[in-house]
């Protein structure tokens, strides 16, 4: 369990780190949650496609990301989930 908790420690300064080099014109934000009952998901993955680039969600489930524009597609996924493909478009709260 320590090293589960240590592993998302890392995971988490990455993300940060990663998401302060960002250069995106587009900010996106939004909330996880689980469909079938409503509870947050903390530490969903939302990866910019055909990228590196991605942040994971906080623990009450909310996420924010710089998208180069509005035809930027991000990936959802979380383990056990069906993985989601979303076109930012003109949304900014996914």
């Amino acid at each position: 369990m320590l090293k589960f908790k240590i592993f998302w420690i890392i995971v988490l300064f990455f993300c940060a780190v990663s998401m302060s080099a960002q250069q995106g014109r587009v900010r996106v934000t939004g909330k996880i949650t689980d469909s079938s009952n409503g509870e947050t998901l903390p530490g969903a993955s939302i990866l910019i496609k055909g990228s590196t680039i991605g942040t994971i969600t906080e623990m009450d489930g909310e996420y924010s990301i710089l998208v180069p524009d509005e035809q930027t597609v991000l990936i959802y996924s979380f383990l056990g989930f069906v993985e989601q493909e979303v076109t930012v478009r003109n949304t900014r709260v996914i």
